[in-house]
């Protein structure tokens, strides 16, 4: 997996992308009242599902309409691209 590193085209792309992803656990452990290895597992399925932007979006749009990070994300929608789902899982 490589939830959009892949996609980074500078460091300072690698960090924000490190930041988001820091303060979407965050805002999913405050929020969504998951424990650390059931949020772990939901970003991985989300991963494989091919649906890492959707999840961004969706976090920030009910937590925090006005985060840098969701505004960092639609301007730079291709850092969550990945090559998933695989169609021998879609």
């Amino acid at each position: 997996m490589d939830y959009g590193f892949v996609n980074c085209d500078s460091m300072e792309e690698e960090h924000q992308l490190l930041e988001m992803y820091q303060d979407l656990l965050f805002h999913h452990l405050c929020f969504k009242h998951l424990t650390r290895d059931a949020l772990l597992q939901q970003l991985h399925e989300t991963c494989i599902q091919g649906r890492l932007l959707e999840l961004v979006e969706n976090t920030y749009s009910q937590q925090d309409p006005t985060s840098i990070y969701l505004s960092r994300i639609r301007s730079k929608p291709h850092l969550l691209k990945n090559p998933y789902p695989l169609p021998s899982q879609a």
